[in-house]
């Protein structure tokens, strides 16, 4: 990592979080580092029908906090159906955890994200759940947004500064807070709706390519210009 920040005009972090373990790390390096976030394609994630549906994605790991949904979920019979997307070495563990859940949950196992599944997937979700304790820019995030789903996520790392205002921050491990959430969402379909507004809103002012691009044509012209 040294050897390529002394060779770098300029390195590009995708979230601030990211840039500041680095500015943490290589502090005289600092004015090298740009933010411009992660893109998503807007138009290829979209909204779909709804449905009582709680999507969670992402690599099947302690630290995505899965166990988490799935411990909240199997107390009571929501009516809702969860579905998680991903593989890892947490998988059999979750299925076990999940065994006599009150609510339906169906694991699907690795799907590619540019998969025809995938995406109605999360374009048919009411509700997305990403409770992680580490995340950089997670595009599983994005995704989600751009499809207009209501987000659940962490207050830490690079969740908040993805979702903003559009959608629901809340301490990972923190299954009070998680539940109380879900529940809010189920009883309170305006609250929901507005949630899925503003999150597919966020996601075409702030992420969609166009915009993105823009932010590295702006650098690449500076650097052209020296």
């Amino acid at each position: 990592i040294q050897s390529i920040i002394d060779q770098s005009t300029h390195i590009v972090f995708p979230s601030k979080y990211l840039r500041s373990l680095l500015k943490n790390k290589f502090n005289q390096f600092n004015d090298k580092l740009v933010h411009i976030p992660s893109g998503i394609d807007t138009e290829y994630y979209a909204p779909g029908t709804k449905k009582p549906m709680i999507l969670s994605t992402g690599r099947l790991l302690p630290r995505k906090g899965f166990q988490y949904l799935i411990n909240v979920v199997s107390k009571k019979a929501y009516p809702l159906e969860v579905h998680i997307c991903g593989d890892g070495p947490f998988l059999n563990t979750l299925k076990e955890k999940a065994k006599g859940s009150k609510t339906p949950i169906v694991f699907h196992g690795w799907l590619d994200n540019k998969s025809e599944k995938y995406r109605a997937m999360v374009a048919e979700a009411s509700i997305f759940s990403l409770v992680s304790a580490k995340e950089n820019a997670s595009s599983s995030l994005l995704e989600a947004m751009s499809s207009g789903c209501a987000i659940i996520t962490s207050n830490v790392s690079g969740c908040p500064e993805s979702v903003g205002d559009a959608g629901i921050c809340i301490p990972p491990a923190n299954e009070t807070a998680l539940k109380e959430q879900i529940e809010k969402l189920i009883d309170h379909p305006e609250y929901k709706l507005q949630l899925m507004q503003a999150a597919r809103e966020r996601a075409v002012t702030v992420f969609a390519w166009p915009a993105i691009a823009d932010k590295y044509i702006q650098l690449l012209s500076q650097m052209a210009s020296r």
